[in-house]
């Protein structure tokens, strides 16, 4: 499924795009462009705007004709940046960015050992560097700005964390009631059929009963 969202923060952006020519082409052609820090495709200049909803609709034809389902969500209330999200859609983007940069610092990491085994760098591998700590740069402010969202939106309103949550207790997660199996750090472990377990991100969930409350 390929999302293409428009929101006041963000400007339109597409989402789970296919590493394609083709399709690269098609979105290049249109207008997109890449957006590294999100590793999503968005329209330049489309934040703080109304959405082009025709460019928008070509948009989602276009990749339609090609073979892929494509989802369209437009929201453009800009009274406040935190109410243009859900919980679910915040924590999604930040744990997306967390992993992008992950993946970012372990690949510096290796890149600096070899340099540092060889005793020699060169000027490929110096500007390769450069570009990848300007990525670094782009993701962890846009990771801040995530989190700035997240801690506005969170303000007189409940979470879900490690210390909230204990093992008995029930979550509502996907629209389901689970039992608790295990808390861990950014998940919790919950109890499904046939005695299995699955475990799910603390901003999935948006429901909590503790173990004492009446059984639902």
């Amino acid at each position: 499924m390929i999302e293409i969202t428009h929101t006041p923060y963000e400007g339109s952006v597409a989402r789970g795009v296919p590493k394609d020519a083709g399709l690269t082409e098609i979105l290049k052609a249109i207008g997109w462009r890449w957006w590294r820090p999100m590793e999503a495709w968005r329209l330049p200049g489309s934040r703080n705007h109304a959405a082009n909803r025709s460019l928008l609709d070509r948009t989602a034809i276009h990749l339609t004709r090609v073979g892929f389902d494509v989802s369209l969500r437009i929201d453009e209330d800009a009274k406040s940046t935190a109410t243009s999200y859900s919980d679910r859609w915040v924590g999604r983007q930040i744990a997306r960015l967390e992993e992008n940069l992950r993946k970012v610092d372990s690949k510096l990491e290796d890149h600096f050992r070899a340099i540092e085994t060889a005793g020699e760098s060169s000027v490929e591998a110096d500007l390769w560097s450069i570009r990848m700590l300007l990525r670094r740069t782009d993701i962890v402010e846009e990771l801040r700005r995530w989190t700035e969202v997240r801690a506005e939106m969170a303000e007189g309103a409940p979470g879900h964390t490690p210390k909230t949550i204990e093992k008995g207790d029930y979550v509502r997660i996907s629209g389901r009631w689970r039992k608790v199996a295990r808390v861990n750090e950014k998940s919790v472990t919950v109890e499904t059929e046939h005695s299995r377990t699955s475990r799910g991100p603390y901003y999935e969930i948006t429901g909590h009963r503790p173990a004492h409350e009446p059984e639902l």
